[in-house]
């Protein structure tokens, strides 16, 4: 009688329910003979709900009782609206501060810890939203492939990411035709998947995946990967809410690798300056506008009787000149 209510607005069985919806097993147990129930609509007219009165008996009403239920319907409906808003509200508020919590842990990462400081985003915002999985491909440098490089899993899901590697993008063509155009694929059934995005849906159900959602992650105007979350145990529809989510993490997510790739290559540079200043017999130092030492190589230690390590940071004119006896 339920699904009646919905479509029609209220419906009135005054004896016999159980009779005329035998597969409704609530009623069975209730040993419900009589049946009043009124729709509940938000203020937008959207059923969210259904208000109704059981009896183990036959159910006689008066001719007020039809518009007083619409009226409880009504003041019900309102009430459940409001209080939905405000779970909504608390909800986005203590989004907000997870995600600046993220924010501030990604961007303090230092090369080396970012693989995990990401794993570890990708568990603190898959656990808030409640998905069963969350995870992070990246395209390799010539785009012919991709690999799952990051990956949380909720407690009794199993791990993709080692079956995920190296995935030829031509295997993929309606899940790479969606991505380059830097849209969003959202999919609440794996199941229905068109025709024409058959692979995909062959090794999405291998993984036991009923719904998904992943969003392009792009460096300039290049895609370089996609985040995503799944939803492995029950089908789930995506609010616009998680797309937004999504990007805004996968943005942290780019940036972070982006900072660690430079701060090696950085870093691999600096080495490579100081074997080749090291290689030399001469001695060589810079300084900075502050007269700080910046470099020093090996050669130019010796002759000044300094070690690499005291003279770094120290103003030369002070180190060496006119105060060091001959």
């Amino acid at each position: 009688p339920c699904e009646v209510v919905l479509a029609q607005g209220s419906a009135y069985y005054p004896t016999g329910v159980r009779a005329l919806f035998p597969d409704d097993q609530d009623l069975v147990k209730l040993e419900a003979e009589g049946y009043l129930g009124h729709a509940l609509r938000d203020s937008q007219g959207e059923p969210i709900g259904h208000l109704c009165v059981l009896t183990n008996t036959s159910l006689q009403i008066g001719a007020q009782a039809l518009p007083l239920m619409a009226v409880f319907a009504a003041r019900a409906a309102a009430e459940l609206e409001r209080q939905r808003a405000n779970e909504k509200l608390q909800q986005r508020l203590e989004l907000e501060k997870l995600l600046a919590s993220v924010s501030t842990d990604i961007i303090s990462l230092r090369p080396g810890q970012v693989d995990n400081g990401i794993t570890a985003a990708l568990a603190s915002i898959g656990r808030f939203l409640e998905v069963d999985r969350s995870y992070v491909f990246w395209f390799s440098d010539d785009g012919a492939t991709m690999s799952n490089t990051h990956e949380w899993s909720a407690a009794g899901i199993t791990s993709e990411m080692g079956k995920l590697q190296h995935l030829p993008v031509e295997m993929f063509p309606w899940w790479m035709e969606r991505l380059k155009r830097f849209e969003p694929i959202s999919i609440p059934s794996v199941a229905d998947l068109p025709a024409e995005a058959g692979a995909e849906r062959v090794i999405l159900q291998a993984q036991a995946i009923q719904s998904l959602i992943v969003v392009p992650m792009t460096k300039g105007d290049a895609l370089v990967g996609f985040i995503g979350f799944d939803s492995v145990q029950a089908p789930r529809t995506w609010p616009e809410e998680d797309i937004t989510l999504l990007r805004m993490l996968g943005e942290m997510c780019v940036n972070a690798l982006e900072r660690e790739r430079v701060e090696k290559k950085r870093a691999q540079l600096a080495q490579d300056i100081q074997l080749l200043l090291d290689s030399t017999g001469e001695g060589i130092w810079g300084v900075d506008l502050e007269a700080r030492c910046t470099f020093l190589n090996k050669a130019a230690g010796r002759m000044l009787g300094y070690a690499v390590e005291e003279a770094l940071g120290r103003n030369m004119h002070q180190l060496v000149h006119h105060s060091r006896p001959d």
